[in-house]
């Protein structure tokens, strides 16, 4: 079974869509939404959904005390029953045969990988970002979390999860996945909203994620990149 873990942080309304999208995807499991929302317009959304869900048999819903993705997602994969667990961001869709195209990569002899990305945004900038992006993931092996990343439940047991730092998460898993094998990588895309990038300029937003890798590999810390980040968005 595969099992969908989604970090929510004050998404509000955009959580039924995202609902409504994994329902129409077969082959799905479950879900665990692992909330942390403190703002009162998203609190009042995620109270609504929890009555609503009472009694699902798809989908959960995990209260989390703080915000982090790393906790949270670490958090809904502690009570999930599926032998492979898929990290997706709420504003992420999937192919509709996701989930065959792990199964067949996982019976295949890998034990994790993503899905090649595509932005939600129309224009020649925007598919030129999207053939960055995915060079660069193939290139180095590392995935970002709206990749919709996925794994094997014993191994991410086995590397006992995500590190629970404030960013480059997904960075630092990737790079000790690779350790485990290669990684699969399904050129069906997962479509993530291209909103970042609009609101901030895809060059200047390029220019800060080539920033934020280049200080993490020098070895500056997660939380003082976090401030960084926040900064901009």
């Amino acid at each position: 079974m595969i099992s969908v873990i989604v970090p929510l942080y004050n998404e509000g309304e955009r959580v039924s869509a995202l609902l409504d999208h994994l329902r129409q995807c077969p082959g799905l499991g479950e879900v665990v939404l692992a909330d942390a929302s403190d703002q009162p317009g998203s609190l009042a959304v995620i109270d609504e959904l929890e009555a609503r869900l009472e009694g699902d048999r798809m989908i959960r819903l995990l209260r989390c005390r703080a915000p982090g993705r790393a906790v949270q997602m670490n958090a809904g994969a502690a009570g999930c029953r599926g032998s492979v667990l898929l990290f997706l961001h709420c504003d992420t869709r999937l192919p509709r045969a996701a989930a065959r195209r792990i199964r067949q990569r996982i019976a295949g002899g890998h034990v994790w990988g993503w899905f090649d990305l595509s932005l939600d945004a129309r224009g020649p900038i925007y598919r030129l970002l999207e053939r960055m992006i995915r060079a660069r993931a193939r290139a180095t092996g590392i995935a970002t979390g709206d990749m919709a990343m996925f794994v094997e439940r014993e191994v991410f047991a086995g590397e006992r999860g995500f590190a629970e730092i404030a960013l480059m998460e997904d960075v630092e898993m990737s790079r000790r996945l690779k350790r485990r094998g290669r990684p699969a990588v399904i050129a069906e895309t997962a479509l993530t909203s291209a909103r970042r990038w609009r609101q901030n300029g895809v060059l200047r937003t390029v220019l800060l994620m080539w920033k934020l890798r280049f200080l993490y590999w020098r070895g500056h810390s997660p939380e003082r990149l976090a401030a960084v980040y926040d900064d901009v968005r």
